[in-house]
């Protein structure tokens, strides 16, 4: 026998929706910073990496020019000094004299990378340009001084995530 006052339930209570509402809004709220977090940590790993790639792949260029002119000086492209996609300007001497090379980075790496903060450019800075100076002392002696260049790679988006280099 069926008792005629128990109807078949369709659908949730008001409480009920409202404890799902507040449990779900709970999750979020711990859930959506630590996510960023994550995501922001991901992104300067990955800046990181594309500047050590970059600042790798300069340095062992710049040891062949060095290799290939025995010294080798590096100045900067004033025009295209803080594009990451210019060239630095290397001076090489060798046995055959003076001669100019340029260090242009899209020739380094084919695909260079972009900033995962904003998808723009590195800049790269030259801070100082190496040399070779040679001084005489009274007696004769010849000092040789030289100088390494120190560039400086940097996200554009954010900036706190620099390094620098020396070659």
């Amino acid at each position: 026998m069926k008792k005629k006052y128990l109807k078949k339930r369709k659908g949730f209570t008001l409480t009920e929706l409202v404890v799902t509402t507040a449990i779900m809004g709970t999750l979020a709220a711990v859930a959506i910073p630590s996510f960023l977090e994550t995501n922001i940590k991901a992104k300067t790993a990955k800046t990181m990496a594309n500047i050590s790639d970059m600042g790798s792949a300069i340095g062992q260029r710049f040891n062949e020019l060095a290799g290939t002119y025995g010294t080798v000086q590096v100045l900067p492209n004033y025009t295209a000094e803080e594009n990451m996609v210019g060239t630095l300007n290397i001076l090489g001497y060798g046995s055959a004299g003076t001669v100019s090379d340029s260090l242009l980075l899209a020739d380094i790496l084919p695909n260079i990378p972009k900033s995962p903060f904003g998808d723009t450019d590195y800049k790269i800075v030259l801070n100082n340009q190496s040399g070779t100076t040679y001084t005489t002392d009274d007696d004769g002696n010849v000092t040789v001084t030289v100088t390494k260049a120190k560039v400086t790679i940097r996200d554009v988006e954010n900036a706190k995530l620099t390094t620098s280099f020396e070659y």
